[in-house]
């Protein structure tokens, strides 16, 4: 049987209650044959168990088919259940909210497909005071679906010691952004790939390590780049 609340009082009373089939508070009885579902008007209309109603309504306690119209549902339904079925129950709630959780986190399936966006650098080993040199960078998209927009920053400390020009392809945005040089860059299409190039001239020796951070933030996924640059100054030759 569900527990009861007591009409009087209003208390949630379960059959394991000391006080039951009375109210633990205000001590009214609860299994009375007007308070079952079968009770109309004066008598018992359930094909079976009116044979047992009294007129003092004492019959309900020893009737199996009681049931109170004031049967609620309560905390310990849980407990009446199999223990494999709501331990079951338990793990798939927990392993729907963790799928929840991961994709709310992480939509486009990083962590299952990878880091979705691929960066390969090519720097000179050796370049010369005053004679230009270039940077390339090359981004591959490697899911099928457009990337978000792409950006491109390089450290403040490489710049000090460089002089810069137009990188190619020219990006839609070209800034400072907390002492970086900040480039915008259109997303990269489905699987699709972009080659950047940086021409630099290094105005003396030595410089600082190549530094670069590229990321789509839609993704939050993002490369850090830290290459080391050799300056060394042009020998002149005397004939």
């Amino acid at each position: 049987m569900l527990p009861i609340r007591c009409p009087e009082c209003g208390l949630i009373n379960h059959r394991d209650d000391l006080a039951y089939p009375h109210c633990g508070q205000c001590h009214n009885d609860l299994v009375r044959c007007p308070s079952c579902r079968h009770h109309e008007g004066t008598g018992c209309r359930h094909p079976r168990a009116y044979v047992r109603f009294t007129p003092d309504g004492e019959a309900a306690k020893h009737c199996p088919d009681f049931r109170s119209r004031h049967e609620v549902r309560g905390s310990r339904m849980l407990a009446k259940l199999p223990a494999p079925l709501w331990v079951a129950t338990l793990l798939l709630l927990i392993l729907t909210g963790l799928a929840a959780a991961t994709w709310f986190i992480d939509p486009i399936g990083r962590y299952f497909v990878g880091n979705p966006l691929r960066v390969e650098t090519a720097v000179p080993q050796v370049v010369f005071v005053n004679e230009p040199f270039t940077v390339t960078m090359r981004l591959t998209n490697l899911i099928n679906r457009p990337s978000s927009r792409i950006y491109l920053e390089i450290g403040d400390a490489f710049l000090r010691d460089m002089d810069w020009g137009t990188p190619s392809p020219p990006p839609e945005r070209m800034d400072r952004y907390r002492n970086r040089l900040l480039l915008e860059f259109a997303p990269l299409p489905p699987n699709g790939q972009r080659i950047i190039q940086l021409p630099y001239t290094a105005r003396r020796a030595p410089v600082a390590p190549f530094e670069a951070k590229i990321y789509a933030p839609s993704n939050q996924l993002h490369h850090k780049v830290l290459v080391p640059i050799t300056v060394e100054p042009r020998s002149t030759v005397h004939l």
